[in-house]
C-alpha cells in the first residue's frame, strides 16, 4: 500500500468498503485482487489498532530488598509438641 491511512475509524471503515468493492470487481486470484487484499489486511489491523484499548506499560521490577536477617525462631525449649511429661494410658 503506498499511501498512509487515515487515523480514524470512520474514515478506516469509508476505505475499507471500497477497497472490498474493488477486490470484489477483480479477477479471482489477479494482481488487482491480491493488491486488494493486502490493503484490507493492513486496513484491518489498523483499525484493531484504534479499537484496542491503550495498554499500561510493563511493570518494572522491583528494587532488590536485603535478605532477612535471621531471628531466634521459636522459644527456647519449645518443640512444637505437647507441653511436658506424657500422661499414662488408662489402660496400662
Amino acid at each position: 500500500m503506498t499511501q498512509s491511512l487515515p487515523d480514524t475509524r470512520p474514515a478506516l471503515l469509508a476505505l475499507h468498503a471500497e477497497v472490498r468493492r474493488r477486490r470484489d470487481r477483480a479477477a479471482l486470484g489477479g494482481a488487482e485482487y491480491r493488491q486488494a487484499c493486502e490493503e484490507i489486511a493492513a486496513i484491518e489491523v489498523q483499525i484493531a489498532r484504534i479499537e484496542q484499548p491503550p495498554q499500561d506499560p510493563p511493570p518494572q521490577d522491583p528494587p532488590p530488598q536485603d535478605p532477612p536477617t535471621a531471628s531466634a525462631g521459636p522459644a527456647a525449649g519449645s518443640a512444637g509438641g505437647p507441653a511436658g511429661p506424657a500422661e499414662p494410658s488408662a489402660g496400662g
